[in-house]
């Protein structure tokens, strides 16, 4: 059973498993129920199967982003 603090305290994106800054842009990853979702500056990129597909995708956006 959950408490209610443990609901009220979880991230509403899910669990981070990746957080880092690639050419000064902020970008994480955040484990789901649907899959792994990527965030570059806190704008949502995509879902992914894999945290290794979504931070290929990461490293290609910035890449043509700068």
């Amino acid at each position: 059973m959950k408490y209610f603090t443990e609901i009220r305290n979880k991230n509403p994106k899910g669990e981070l498993v990746y957080n880092k800054k690639h050419k000064k842009v902020t970008c994480a990853v955040y484990k789901t129920n649907k899959g792994f979702v990527a965030y570059i500056d806190g704008d949502h990129l995509d879902t992914f199967r894999s945290e290794k597909d979504a931070v290929k995708s990461i490293e290609t956006a910035i890449k043509e982003l700068f």
